[in-house]
This record gives C-alpha cells, sequence and structure tokens, in this order.
C-alpha cells in the first residue's frame, strides 16, 4: 500500500521543469555589449543582461549565439558569451530553445 500511494504521488502531480541545484545548474557569463537571449525550462526564453552572468540561483539551459544564429544546450556546464556576442566552448549544439538534440 505505501508503493502504491508514493506511485500516485508522483503520476499525479503536474508536469514541472526540473531546477538543477549549483553546482549542477548550467551558467551563463554574458561579456557581450548586448543582453543575450537564454532559455530555461521554467521561464522560456528570456534574455541575460549585458556585461552580467546568472546566479546560483538560476538553471540556464540553452543560450543563443549571435554570431552562428544557433541555440547551444548547456547542460552542467559554464558558457562564455564574448563580446562579440558569440558562445564559446559549447558542450551541444541544438536546433532551438528547449531541444535536446
Amino acid at each position: 500500500m505505501r508503493y502504491l500511494f508514493m506511485l500516485s504521488f508522483f503520476v499525479l502531480q503536474p508536469a514541472m521543469a526540473m531546477i538543477w541545484p549549483w553546482p549542477m545548474n548550467g551558467k551563463v557569463i554574458n561579456y557581450s555589449i548586448l543582453p543575450v537571449a537564454v532559455w530555461d525550462g521554467e521561464h522560456g526564453i528570456y534574455t541575460l543582461a549585458a556585461g552580467t552572468f546568472s546566479g546560483k540561483q538560476s538553471d540556464i539551459d540553452h543560450v543563443f549565439d549571435f554570431g552562428s544564429f544557433r541555440w547551444c544546450k548547456i547542460g552542467p556546464s559554464t558558457v562564455i558569451v564574448n563580446r562579440q556576442g558569440e558562445v564559446e566552448s559549447c558542450p551541444k549544439w541544438v536546433s532551438g530553445p528547449g531541444a535536446a538534440s
């Protein structure tokens, strides 16, 4: 009975984005002079201001590369956006925000 309760608890819960705790969350350091577009499962697409970085409480999943017009899937990595708005050392390029491949 106990296992049935636990199973029903997880099955009946609404789908929610998973937030990884620091240091496993994705981090972006934006050295660009412009804001950069980022995406996470909780908030969708939003911008990270120029000359800033995402904090420990953020879990950014994807960042947009203005140089190549592609999305970078970050995972648990730290990605740097250079002054030209290009992503350096992208772990994986994907077709769009929220895409796994």
